[in-house]
């Protein structure tokens, strides 16, 4: 019952993503803007309005899972990267992106509708969570992989662009929301 409240929206907006797809409606081509819509507008609102309607208690509640997912985060990270450097003898620049695939789950997409639909406005609260733990975490580690793999990198010079990205992860609407 539950579940199948929660799960049948999501479903259904896929089939009509594919059916518009299939039918020539939308494309793959021109999909930024809507990307962008969805991740700088409409995703931020949802979560700050759901995190609005969350009791205080249970925010502070949620400081136990972002360090729980940090950890694992990070865990995760270190662990795939190495397997990516020292088994798949990839590049740095190649194991930051995979490494960042893996160790950044998409709460977005399937979080945010699973968890609404299960526990109302107050799930959003474990997926806002995830979402600033994976953009405070993963992604920084990644970017300064990725800065440090780069061709033209001296360490002063990527650890100013690390923090110039860091900062710019901060201010994007979806974390702050």
């Amino acid at each position: 019952g539950m579940i199948a409240n929660a799960l049948v929206p999501i479903f259904f907006g896929l089939s009509l993503g594919y059916l518009a797809g299939w039918r020539g409606i939308v494309d793959n081509k021109n999909v930024t803007g809507l990307n962008t819509f969805l991740l700088s507008y409409a995703l931020p609102a949802a979560l700050f309005l759901a995190t609005a309607q969350t009791p205080r208690q249970m925010l502070a509640y949620h400081a136990k899972l972002f360090g729980i997912l940090a950890l694992s985060m990070i865990l995760t990270f270190i662990a795939v990267l190495l397997i990516e450097l020292k088994v798949f003898k990839f590049s740095l620049t190649d194991s930051a992106a995979i490494t960042l695939t893996l160790a950044l789950p998409n709460w977005v997409a399937v979080g945010l509708p699973l968890f609404l639909g299960l526990y109302g406005p107050q799930g959003a609260a474990p997926v806002a969570v995830a979402i600033v733990c994976g953009n405070l975490v993963a992604a920084p580690m990644s970017l300064l992989l990725l800065e440090a793999g780069g061709v033209h990198s001296n360490s002063a010079g990527a650890l100013r662009r690390f923090g110039l990205s860091l900062w710019r992860t901060l201010m994007k609407p979806v974390v702050l929301g």
